[in-house]
């Protein structure tokens, strides 16, 4: 096998390679050779992947590999041709003038990970990928809450939503698209995808070319990613999501134009002088102004900066938490931003200028 082909795939494997466990097959890699191919899988029992590889088979089998050393050695290696042998307990390694040997044991205790099941639609995995990255930020870390550490993946006919929230702000991403073509009349399936396996996907859609397209199947226990012959498998997140529409603005907002890469510098200065637990950071639109940013903090001091914007209306002040903020910015790009409130103590809404497929909400906070 090609040692750049093998060092492509043992990257991505890391990912689903458990690095501290008390179940030592967890850290392994599983490596097959069978016919023309070699396969590589990994797991971690919550996200596992599997990828084919383009290799010169003289004899089938298969063995498990410490993943982490696996990736450090070939790493290593010269670029060029790898031939890998496994017996007696070894996994034998040749590569140019180089000869190793690394311990290996049989698969028989390496978990089974079941074959691609359940509905199934088609999507270009950068759309996929550009979804899961839009709403990635406000998933909740917190343990305790988790119905809400994973995403909400939600397919219907007319495309693609996926939302998430930590409870402090929400982020929700659509795709428009007739999926008819995978599943005939009305239907809607939803699942909870965990914030791992978004990552996972993430990071594989990054490394493949333009046009590339990703099959989903969700089942009742697993999702399959599926990437020609790579799979991300994962299992979802149970639980009911909270009735994110319920969150959603109603009613007459007031809008505010400005540059998003302007607003994020201005937040970064005055961020210097917000409260080092809230973040908090007062937001005062005016039609003279645009506008003003205010920070204080009894040991920093205060910071106070104008950003240009398009308003009109009676001027609102709000409190916002600046890095809840800064995320929002940083997925929307260096882009013209919308803002829309209500009052100083309604959710706040951002959104790319004339693009509506993304809406970040931000709760505010008392001043």
């Amino acid at each position: 096998v090609k040692r750049s082909d093998l060092m492509a795939e043992l990257a991505i494997a890391q990912g689903s390679v458990e690095r501290k466990t008390t179940i030592p097959v967890l850290g392994m890699v599983k490596l097959e050779a069978n016919g023309g191919e070699a396969r590589i899988t990994a797991t971690d029992l919550e996200t596992g992947f599997s990828s084919g590889i383009k290799a010169e088979v003289s004899q089938d089998g298969s063995c498990l590999i410490p993943g982490k050393h696996f990736y450090d050695y070939v790493n290593a290696l010269p670029e060029g041709d790898v031939r890998i042998s496994y017996k007696n307990g070894r996994a034998h390694f040749t590569c140019a003038s180089n000869r190793s040997r690394i311990p290996a044991t049989d698969t028989a205790a390496f978990p089974k990970l079941p074959n691609p099941d359940g509905d199934m639609f088609v999507i270009p995995a950068a759309v996929l990928s550009s979804l899961f990255s839009k709403v990635a930020f406000a998933i909740s870390n917190e343990e305790s809450r988790f119905v809400i550490n994973g995403a909400l993946l939600v397919v219907r006919p007319t495309g693609i939503t996926v939302v998430a929230t930590d409870g402090h702000r929400m982020a929700i991403s659509r795709h428009l698209e007739d999926l008819t073509a995978y599943k005939e009349g009305e239907f809607e399936v939803k699942v909870l995808v965990s914030k791992k396996a978004i990552s996972e996907v993430v990071k594989l859609a990054s490394k493949l070319p333009d046009g590339a397209d990703a099959q989903v199947f969700v089942s009742n226990n697993f999702l399959h990613f599926v990437f020609d012959d790579r799979i991300i498998y994962s299992r979802p997140v149970y639980g009911t999501f909270p009735d994110y529409q319920r969150v959603l603005p109603s009613g007459d907002q007031k809008l505010a134009s400005l540059d998003g890469g302007s607003l994020a510098d201005a937040i970064g200065r005055v961020g210097k002088f917000a409260d080092g637990r809230s973040k908090a950071i007062t937001f005062k639109l005016s039609e003279s102004n645009g506008l003003d940013l205010a920070a204080s903090d009894i040991g920093a001091g205060e910071g106070e900066e104008t950003v240009a914007a398009e308003f009109s209306g009676d001027a609102v002040t709000i409190g916002l938490n600046g890095s809840y903020v800064l995320d929002v910015l940083k997925v929307a790009g260096s882009n013209p931003i919308e803002l829309l409130v209500q009052g100083p103590y309604s959710v706040v809404e951002f959104r790319v200028k004339d693009d509506e497929s993304s809406r970040w909400l931000v709760m505010p906070m008392r001043l």
